[in-house]
This record gives C-alpha cells, sequence and structure tokens, in this order.
C-alpha cells in the first residue's frame, strides 16, 4: 500500500496501521507507524534500475521484519501514539501548559494521516472498509484470503482508480520477484513458520492396501440364468433380502403394537365395568336411606337435637 503510494505520487505518506492491543484488559488498538527507515531504503531500491534482483529481495526481507517487530512492539504495548495522545488530553484537561513537542512541525505531518490501513481478521466477509481520516488521504480496509488479499480503497478527491491499478501491477511485480529469486518453490504455495526457516517436509502417507477381490459365485436359480454379470444378481439378491428383513420388522412391530391396543382395551374395560359396579352400589345405598327415611316419617325437633348432641357420624 505504501508502495503503491510511492510509485505514484513519488514521496512517502504518513502511515497508520491499526495494531490490536487485546492481550490488556479493554485493550483496544495502538497506532502502528509502518513507513519504517527499513521500507524507504526498500522503496527507493525497488525502483532503481541499476539494483539487482537479490539486492531487491534482501531489502524487501529488512523491511517485512521491520514491519513484523514494530507490529509486535506495538501489541505488547510499546507504541508511542496513545501514551503521547494521553499525555496532550491530560495537559488540556488540567490546564497545563502544552509541550512544545505537540507544535511541531513533524508532530503535526505525522498526525496528518495519508493512508488509513486497516485489516480485518474475518475472512468469510466479502468486503471491509471505511473512509479517509484527512481530506487529502485514501482510507484502505483489506482481507486475507485463502488465495487472495480483498482491498477497499476510498478517498474524497484522490485518484482511487489510478491507486488501486497501481497496487495491483506492484503485487504483480513483487509475487515475479519472489519467484525469481526461488523458482523451485513459488511465492504463497507454501506457507513459511514463525522463525523464516523451512517447515518440515510433511511424511508421505502410506498407500492403502487394495481389498481383496471377492470369490466368484456360481449362477443360480435366483440369478435368472445370467449368473454374477457385473454383480446385478448379488445386489439384487441383498435388495430381496433387506426387503424381506425390513418386511419381518415391520410385520413384528405391527403384532406388538396390536398387542399393546387390546392390553389397553381389557384395561379400559375393566376399569369402566368398576366404576359402573360403584356407582350402582351408591345408587342402591340411597335408594335404602332413601326408604328407611320415608318409614320413620318426616324429622321431629326432638329428633334434630338428638342428632345434633351426637354429632357427626
Amino acid at each position: 500500500m505504501q508502495m503503491a503510494y510511492f510509485t505514484l505520487y513519488g514521496e512517502f505518506a504518513p502511515t497508520y496501521e491499526a495494531v490490536m492491543t487485546k492481550y490488556f484488559f479493554h485493550g483496544r488498538t495502538e497506532a502502528g507507524r509502518s513507513c519504517t527507515a527499513e521500507f524507504c531504503a526498500f522503496a527507493r531500491l525497488f525502483h532503481s534500475a541499476s539494483a539487482t534482483a537479490e539486492e531487491k529481495h534482501e531489502a524487501f526481507q529488512k523491511a517485512a521484519m521491520a514491519h513484523v517487530a514494530m507490529c509486535k512492539d506495538c501489541g505488547s504495548g510499546k507504541g508511542v501514539d496513545r501514551h503521547l495522545f494521553a499525555l496532550r488530553a491530560m495537559a488540556t484537561m488540567h490546564g497545563v501548559e502544552m509541550p512544545a513537542l505537540f507544535g511541531t512541525q513533524a508532530w503535526t505531518h505525522l498526525n496528518t494521516t495519508l493512508l488509513s490501513t486497516s485489516n480485518c481478521g474475518n475472512p468469510s466477509l466479502r468486503m471491509f472498509g471505511f473512509g479517509p481520516v484527512s481530506p487529502q488521504g485514501f482510507g484502505i480496509g483489506y482481507i486475507y484470503k485463502a488465495d487472495a488479499i480483498a482491498f477497499c480503497v476510498t478517498s474524497k478527491h484522490r485518484q482511487t482508480p489510478r491507486y488501486v491499478h497501481t497496487l495491483e501491477n506492484y503485487l504483480h511485480d513483487i509475487r515475479e520477484l519472489l519467484n525469481a529469486i526461488r523458482p523451485e518453490k513459488p511465492f504463497m504455495v507454501r506457507a513459511m513458520s514463525q522463525t523464516g526457516s523451512e517447515p518440515e517436509p510433511e511424511p508421505e502417507p502410506e498407500p492403502e492396501p487394495e481389498p481383496e477381490p471377492e470369490p466368484a459365485r456360481k449362477a443360480d436359480e435366483d440369478d435368472e440364468g445370467y449368473g454374477d454379470f457385473f454383480g446385478t444378481a448379488s445386489l439384487a439378491r441383498q435388495r430381496t433380502l433387506k426387503l424381506q428383513r425390513t418386511g419381518s420388522e415391520v410385520a413384528l412391530l405391527s403384532q406388538s403394537m396390536q398387542d399393546k391396543t387390546e392390553a389397553w382395551k381389557s384395561r379400559s374395560l375393566a376399569s369402566t365395568s368398576s366404576v359402573d359396579a360403584r356407582i350402582s352400589g351408591q345408587s342402591r345405598e340411597s335408594d335404602r336411606d332413601s326408604a328407611v327415611a320415608t318409614a320413620a316419617g318426616p324429622p321431629t325437633l326432638d329428633t334434630a337435637l338428638d342428632h345434633r348432641r351426637a354429632g357427626p357420624p
């Protein structure tokens, strides 16, 4: 991204790269300043007509190692941008005289971000982007895919299509450079380890043993005279046995469900008979009590008092 800007405009841009500080509680981001001295040396050498491919490759490796070291320092809390921003905010909050650093041209140039870049670590997204943070800058969001890098470049009134075309050309150029240095191992075919050394070759998988051939089967009546032609007779027999077995299982299941239904009906009938008998018995007792009460005649006051003294039965 910086190389495309340098190729297009012939100067280096103040660059901001968001670096996660998730190792810390409530950590958010640190400002990674990826326009390092090693990158500037590589950019000048890359466009030099007298530089060899080996020299360009060596400068490229130094720039990449410096970039990785910068990102590790920012991610581990060794960045300076957030710290200086906090000091400036505290000075403004408490009315302290502003240090002279924050009024210098270098500080103003550093915080006029022309290339605001950020990586989204979710490869399932199709595109990721945001707007520029300065009127004359670019906002670049990118996502690493399995076999590509997706860029989303925005600007207010810059040459955005031309910048994207220059960026694409540089990626092709750097791939050709790396493939020229190591033609036996093309770029992006095999990943390197974290230490920069070649990964150990994976052991070749052992060949699987070949299955033993099934013995030939003689023709019988089920084959209808065709023998075991392409295994059709065996396949037909397997399907027939499977259908027979399935039919037997269905018959057993149906018989079991029928037995359970009959048992449930028997229990229901027995319960109904018991309820009917209990209801009829209660009816006979009521009729007998009514007959006794009728024979005794209507209740009198003495009978009611005696019943009250006796209490509940």
